[in-house]
């Protein structure tokens, strides 16, 4: 399904962000607290959007059975 496919690359999207704030962080563009605060946020959204894929993929639209 093409629209599995740009939810992937969404996560791929958010791994980098993830790789790109640690660069900041590493190089002192952004405080360690600002850092701490967006990767929580990235990891956040990369998880719904991970949950979100497999549930387009497997057709379960049920956010009670999403673990199956």
């Amino acid at each position: 399904m093409d629209f599995a496919r740009f939810l992937e690359m969404s996560v791929k999207s958010a791994n980098e962000a993830e790789y790109h704030l640690l660069s900041a962080r590493d190089l002192s563009l952004i405080s360690p607290e600002e850092w701490q605060t967006h990767t929580a946020e990235t990891i956040a959204v990369r998880k719904m959007v991970y949950v979100y894929r497999r549930r387009v993929l497997t057709g379960n639209r049920d956010p009670e059975n999403a673990g199956e």
